[in-house]
């Protein structure tokens, strides 16, 4: 952090506090995806062993939860990408625009 380094993590959203509390402030991507976007990226999904199937339930489960998300979020609409390397763009794209954004955060009084 000190080099201010960026990275990407696949992350959980139960994890953002934990990471609030190392006064790490992540910026979620919700990268939607529906059966077209999946077959897109069915080669990647081959190499680490996951399913079209797999990948549909996990993001249908938590776009519900991306609203109790206590950090600054966007979602990615699954046709505004064609493929790894436009989504890569997509992703970099949302991320500098809501590195743009002012956002409070909570400190406890400890």
């Amino acid at each position: 952090m000190e080099k201010n380094i960026h990275v990407l993590l696949d992350v959980r959203l139960d994890s953002v506090r934990a990471l609030h509390g190392m006064e790490i402030f992540p910026i979620i991507v919700q990268v939607s995806v529906n059966e077209k976007a999946a077959r897109k990226l069915k080669k990647a999904l081959q190499r680490l062993g996951t399913s079209e199937e797999q990948l549909l339930d996990a993001s249908r489960q938590e776009e519900g939860e991306l609203d109790k998300a206590p950090c600054p979020c966007c979602s990615l609409a699954p046709d505004g990408w064609s493929d790894l390397d436009t989504l890569l763009s997509c992703v970099r794209f949302a991320v500098s625009d809501e590195q743009k954004k002012v956002v409070w955060t909570e400190q406890s009084p400890y």
